[in-house]
């Protein structure tokens, strides 16, 4: 999990802002239906800064939106770097502890299960500080140096193993712009709620950094279910951006709850289907953009799904199609980020700005000579009334599906309560070639998805050889 080193010069400016705001009583946030000032917000960071322990690395569980902006600040102010694990698993939390010995752990709720662990990691819980903490006489806003490592994200596993990447604080800062002037509707000043961690790509550069450098305010709660999502946009004063999941906005179309208006959607870790972006518009009457990124460049294109399945790269980035054999792919590039990075998706490029999404390399599979897309095939199974959630894979050598012929065959794993396996077998032939049909396909009750909704490939094999076994 250890990050490479960065083996390009950070040139521009030295030192950036905490904050690019000017106005200490603009609304930087909403806690309890009441607005936090950006001056009573950086109160609060120094409050919370006096107290972190003097340590290089800080592994922040917050859930808490609002509390996880303090701590990131904080660690900031007291030059430390916030290590973002992929999710909260002990496992997972304790290898990285072990890549990175000086680091302790903060959150905002009980670690009973990583006290009671023979690891010595320091813990310490975040909490809000007491006016008795606070000095009241802010003189300005911290500086951070461009070249800090302010936080170290780690992929989330979906295609194997984590893999960490650093993220220099001019990295984070100039990156804020580009999404800003890229996603955020022009001339507003929108309250953004949430439904993905901070500790993810995704959440760190729209609840964290969009706050901090794109004049933007954060919802101080992360809802989770349709309702919650609901009363937390009915808390707030308009103008109100949402920024989730396809596994959410499913959810939400899904529901019979009316919702508040807003003045965008936002929506991250898959691709939507068009007819789902369209639901989604009517809903909220408001216009649905897609978010495309990855962990080594952060968010680098849009589109407005509803009307067009091109892709506009943002500002400041760049592709170059290498068709070397050692290194065939798509590299994207831009002048904030460390080091250029080869794309793990497919892509044809339009023109220089424009481009369509294939695939990710390991999505495209071939049996009996035939090719297919496995998010392609995922669509399709989620086209089909009834089918709550699903998925479609290749399993590895040892969980392997065989056929009579010893061919590689798929599998799925399937959410459909009100439906028995051969009607959603019978449902799937009418849609996709049958090499491609999953054998074996499990109805299960829940699938095994991350915080930020995503299927990690290791707990999907995991399942599926628990219900292998169970069936001998």
């Amino acid at each position: 999990m250890k990050p490479t080193s960065l083996n390009k010069p950070l040139t521009g400016h030295t030192q950036y802002p905490l904050l690019a705001w000017t106005d200490l009583d603009a609304c930087i946030a909403w806690r309890k239906q009441q607005p936090i000032t950006v001056r009573r917000f950086l109160d609060e960071a120094q409050a919370v800064a006096a107290r972190l322990p003097p340590h290089r690395y800080v592994i922040n569980l917050c859930d808490n939106p609002y509390l996880f902006l303090l701590a990131f600040a904080a660690a900031l102010i007291r030059a430390q770097t916030s290590l973002l694990p992929p999710n909260r698993l002990k496992a997972t939390v304790l290898e990285i502890a072990g890549e990175y010995p000086d680091s302790y752990l903060l959150s905002d709720a009980q670690m009973n299960e990583l006290a009671a662990s023979k690891a010595s990691l320091p813990q310490v819980h975040i909490a809000l500080p007491d006016e008795a903490e606070l000095t009241h006489h802010l003189s300005s806003i911290p500086t951070i140096a461009a070249e800090h490592i302010a936080a170290i994200l780690f992929t989330s596993g979906s295609t194997g193993k984590s893999i960490a990447y650093p993220k220099p604080w001019r990295t984070l800062v100039l990156g804020a712009a580009t999404n800003a002037q890229a996603s955020v509707p022009h001339g507003t000043r929108p309250t953004i709620v949430g439904t993905v961690p901070a500790q993810h790509s995704y959440g760190l550069e729209t609840m964290v950094m969009l706050s901090l450098q794109g004049y933007c305010a954060v919802h101080s709660e992360r809802p989770f279910y349709p309702q919650d999502i609901q009363q937390a946009l009915m808390d707030l004063p308009e103008p109100r951006v949402l920024v989730t999941t396809p596994v959410h906005l499913r959810a939400l179309t899904e529901s019979s709850l009316h919702m508040p208006s807003v003045a965008a959607v936002w929506s991250a870790t898959a691709p939507l289907s068009t007819e789902l972006a369209t639901r989604v518009e009517q809903l909220f009457n408001a216009p649905l953009h897609e978010i495309f990124g990855c962990t080594e460049t952060g968010s680098c294109a849009t589109r407005r799904t509803t009307r067009d399945q091109t892709w506009k790269l943002q500002d400041s980035f760049s592709l170059t199609t290498d068709t070397a054999a050692q290194h065939a792919g798509t590299l994207i590039s831009a002048p904030h980020l460390p080091d250029s990075a080869y794309l793990q998706d497919q892509i044809q490029l339009i023109d220089a700005r424009h481009f369509k999404l294939l695939g990710r390399g390991a999505d495209l599979i071939n049996i009996a000579g035939r090719r297919a897309s496995l998010g392609d095939l995922n669509a399709r199974l989620l086209s089909i009334d009834g089918v709550v959630d699903g998925i479609i894979f290749l399993p590895d050598g040892k969980t392997g599906a065989m056929d009579s012929d010893t061919m590689m065959r798929t599998a799925a794993l399937v959410v459909a309560p009100t439906l028995s396996r051969a009607q959603v077998m019978s449902a799937l032939r009418k849609l996709i070639d049958p090499a491609f049909l999953p054998r074996p396909l499990f109805l299960v009750d829940a699938l095994p998805r991350n915080e930020v909704t995503k299927l990690p490939r290791a707990a999907v094999l995991k399942l599926f050889a628990e219900l292998l076994h169970a069936q001998q």
